[in-house]
């Protein structure tokens, strides 16, 4: 029982000493970031590459060119039209496409290959907010696939895309 007792108490004096062993770290990590690593970490967090659209009747092209490639289960070829629009940074856009293609493999394992898609609707839920809703046709079910722009400074943006089998929600 003592070398236990023992090995706690050196235990807790060395657990107590004065200097942390994160304190060098945390005070490199404030260095780097005052000395101008808010440019890097800005630019990994944003996509600079972006593509602007002008007007909604754009918007809705854009829409139909990502949907077609869709429709054709093209989705890595959908995907790079979806990144073009976007202000996510790429490899959050990356991890988005990975699990699409992962989750659309299983789900066509149960609807059936793609066969096309239809418009459903455009919703201007606002001034600076616009909601795209279309159908991947399956052979035996569609997915629903939304598209919601946002305006800043006149410069729409592709701001969230998603899809589900959810067709009770369209309008």
């Amino acid at each position: 029982m003592r070398p236990i007792y023992l090995l706690t108490i050196l235990t807790i004096l060395v657990g107590c000493r004065e200097q942390d062993p994160n304190k060098e770290l945390m005070k490199e990590v404030a260095e780097a970031y005052q000395a101008g690593s808010k440019k890097i970490l800005t630019e990994e967090l944003s996509n600079e590459n972006t593509e602007f659209i002008a007007d909604t009747l754009e918007l809705r092209t854009r829409c139909d060119q990502i949907m077609t490639h869709i429709g054709k289960g093209e989705i890595d070829k959908a995907f790079s039209e979806i990144k073009k629009y976007t202000f996510l940074p790429k490899q959050e856009m990356d991890a988005a496409q990975a699990a699409t293609k992962k989750q659309i493999s299983l789900t066509l394992n149960r609807f059936g290959d793609f066969c096309g898609y239809e418009f459903v609707s455009q919703k201007n839920v606002s001034p600076s907010l616009v909601k795209f809703e279309y159908i991947a046709k399956c052979e035996n079910h569609p997915l629903v696939w939304r598209f919601m722009f946002y305006k800043a400074d006149n410069k729409w943006t592709l701001n969230i895309f998603n899809w589900d089998d959810q067709i009770q929600t369209l309008n």
